[in-house]
């Protein structure tokens, strides 16, 4: 059965990257010697050939612009060019990186190599393209007639007024400083300019930036430099329609706002109507799968950890080897030596390559081979030693069975977090329900005159909230919460006495502020510990005024 475009050109296109970054490298560590560049450019060249065959306008693209970037560097290259050599090595890389992804799949997104061009462009003084480049939608579309309102006479005075509201909003984006609630100020601001300008071509450029804020909002779409920027040059048109009335804003900035759209999944009124007026496509990708792909094509490849694998299980290998004969008494006298740098030596890889665990084992192993600099091992170091190797053979051969990569790492990794945010989640909830129950129970204690089978739970309610701070990394909210379960303890279940009014207010207000303190840190946000200034205020007042009463 015939096989696709990519299988049929695979082995002479893999063979000429091969070639093409071996030539480059050898350019990199002798650049007076300009043959090797004008091999790597052959190569790029052939590549290109190759490419045109199956038909990849994105890898065309970036072989492209890395050809033009190569050719402009001369021999005898000094420190200056280094990063335009990185940006070419790079782009070798991730383009045998992509076409592995195509070897099995062969759906490609264009937009996946963007960043690996925008690399090269921008390493050789050229302008970013914008991540709209590959995205393609008709921009000869009109607002429907039915959204055009009647403008007030005045509304012109508004429009300085809502371009400041906009820019308010786009320095807390800018800033990454409550970015949602930022969004949605501008969005507000540019929804009442588009029903304050008279001229068309102002409205058209609100309503299409409206929908695309809306959308960032909505999709939590990443808030990456770039389209920043873009929202930055959104105020400037804005500025500019102002100023003039006839002004267009330019067709490229509307279609990157309009890709914006189309890259989220908000459902809110103003994306769902421009994906039907200018019949956006959906996207076979989400924003936050283009960048884990992104990171993914940055990785090393197969080979290279194929060959990073093999060369970490030879070293294993050879470790066991001297080992035994170390045991077996058939070492020379230097072995015990010669173990332990070898050993330190694998352990220093494993720490590079990221396998920071078994590199510690093996440390630890290292110090127990010669405890005290003595030239006999510890009785059950070889043992524990044979151990660790055979853990780090197990996660050699998981390597080279699977490809394990650093994305897959990052991929544990972020479960872990996962896991984490919503035990501490879990934690803010059952700690905010603590503190309402204890709240709810005063509240019935005082309106019962003291009845004080209201309170016996909530010592112990207190304590669970108290570990769910400790929990929290807040030991100061902690001592603070501890400082109430022992008012209550002490003064209204053991004392038998009703405390004042005014010394209840103060106990209320110290629950209340602590409430406020885990309410500033839910849905993921930072716990503001300047709230805990209150708490603090208020828990000095109840002594203060127990004691005086």
């Amino acid at each position: 059965m015939m096989g696709s475009p990519i299988e049929l050109v695979r082995q002479g296109l893999y063979e000429t990257i091969a070639q093409t970054e071996n030539s480059l490298e050898r350019f990199i560590l002798d650049r007076e010697d300009g043959l090797p560049l004008q091999e790597a450019i052959d190569g790029l060249q052939q590549i290109r050939g190759i490419l045109d065959v199956i038909e990849l306008a994105s890898a065309q693209l970036l072989v492209q612009e890395m050809m033009r970037l190569a050719m402009g560097i001369p021999a005898g290259a000094g420190e200056d060019r280094n990063e335009q050599l990185a940006a070419l090595g790079a782009g070798l890389h991730i383009l045998r990186r992509h076409l592995e992804s195509l070897d099995s799949r062969y759906t490609s997104a264009p937009e996946l190599l963007l960043p690996a061009i925008n690399n090269v462009r921008t390493s050789g003084g050229m302008t970013p393209l914008p991540e709209s480049f590959f995205f393609s939608v008709p921009m000869d579309k009109s607002r429907p007639s039915a959204l055009a309102k009647a403008v007030s006479p005045d509304a012109y005075k508004d429009l300085p007024r809502l371009r400041h509201m906009y820019q308010i909003g786009l320095l807390g984006v800018c800033r990454s400083e409550d970015t949602q609630a930022s969004l949605q100020l501008m969005e507000r601001a540019l929804v009442r300019l588009q029903d304050s300008f008279e001229s068309e071509p102002a409205v058209r450029l609100c309503w299409i930036a409206a929908a695309a804020l809306e959308s960032l909002r909505e999709g939590k779409l990443l808030s990456r430099t770039t389209r920043k920027m873009m929202l930055a040059q959104v105020d400037r048109q804005v500025r500019a329609c102002i100023g003039n009335s006839a002004h267009e804003a330019p067709g490229g900035l509307l279609k990157d706002l309009l890709y914006l759209v189309a890259l989220s999944d908000a459902s809110g009124p103003r994306s769902v109507e421009l994906r039907d007026v200018f019949k956006l496509p959906a996207l076979p990708f989400s924003d936050h799968e283009l960048e884990a792909e992104y990171a993914r094509l940055a990785e090393p490849g197969q080979e290279v950890m194929r060959s990073l694998a093999s060369a970490i299980g030879e070293e294993v290998s050879g470790i066991k080897d001297l080992l035994d004969l170390i045991e077996r008494g058939v070492a020379d006298a230097e072995g015990l030596t010669e173990l332990v740098t070898r050993v330190t030596r694998l352990a220093k890889t494993l720490e590079m390559v990221d396998l920071r665990s078994e590199s510690e084992s093996l440390m630890t192993r290292v110090h127990a081979l010669m405890p005290d600099n003595e030239t006999i091992m510890a009785p059950n170091a070889p043992a524990d030693l044979a151990h660790a190797l055979l853990d780090i053979e197990g996660q050699i051969s998981r390597m080279e069975r699977e490809n394990i990569s650093s994305s897959s790492l990052e991929a544990a990794d972020a479960l872990l977090s996962n896991q984490l945010v919503t035990a501490r989640e879990s934690v803010l909830s059952e700690a905010l329900n603590g503190l309402a129950r204890t709240r709810s129970a005063i509240s019935t204690f005082m309106d019962t005159q003291g009845d004080q089978q209201y309170l016996t739970g909530v010592p112990e309610t207190l304590q669970a909230v108290r570990g769910g701070f400790w929990f929290l990394g807040e030991q100061r909210a902690a001592e603070l919460v501890s400082s109430c379960e022992d008012f209550i303890r002490t003064r209204m279940l053991e004392g038998h006495s009703l405390p004042a009014v005014r010394t209840m207010e103060a106990l209320a207000d110290a629950l209340t502020s602590l409430e406020y303190f885990l309410e500033s840190g839910s849905h993921g946000r930072q716990l503001r510990p300047r709230i805990l200034d209150l708490a603090a205020e208020s828990v000095q007042t109840l002594y203060e005024e127990a004691a005086a009463a």
